[in-house]
């Protein structure tokens, strides 16, 4: 399990002890059976949830980079004590939540009508580089940082 700073975050005490692509992650423990992941402190908006439950572990959305969602996927079965991922769950078809997908191509995937043509759609886009959201989280956090700086 990881180890929890005092800091709280919205459902109980946040990690940020280790990193995933050079960013930090972030897990919170909702309740004994349940996490929310994410990556970066700025740039990252997408967080994935993870419960278990008594058929197997299900994941709503992904962070939308193949490579960190692999990473995740490990964390959270380390987190949660188990492995047998079972459904992963697709919020909507925004390849910020769905491009990580791969991650769980031994799950039942399931989401809004949507979901597939969205990702249909988006096949045609080129893929962002993992290291992208790196640079991205370096960007907005500068920015973030600018803006609380000028807001006193």
């Amino acid at each position: 399990m990881a180890h929890y700073r005092s800091a709280r975050g919205a459902g109980g005490l946040v990690s940020a002890a280790e990193e995933v692509a050079g960013l930090p992650l972030h897990v919170s423990r909702l309740t004994p059976t349940a996490i929310r992941l994410w990556v970066g402190d700025y740039g990252s908006s997408t967080a994935v949830v993870a419960f278990a439950t008594s058929k197997g572990i299900v994941v709503a959305d992904t962070i939308g980079f193949p490579t960190l969602d692999a990473q995740l996927r490990r964390v959270i079965a380390r987190e949660l004590g188990r492995s047998d991922f079972k459904v992963l769950i697709n919020t909507h078809e925004h390849s910020d939540h769905t491009r990580g997908n791969a991650a769980y191509n031994d799950c039942t995937i399931i989401g809004h009508e949507k979901v597939g043509p969205g990702i249909a759609a988006a096949a045609s886009e080129p893929p962002a580089a993992d290291r992208g959201l790196q640079q991205e989280n370096r960007r907005v956090g500068a920015t973030a940082c600018q803006a609380r700086c000028e807001l006193g």
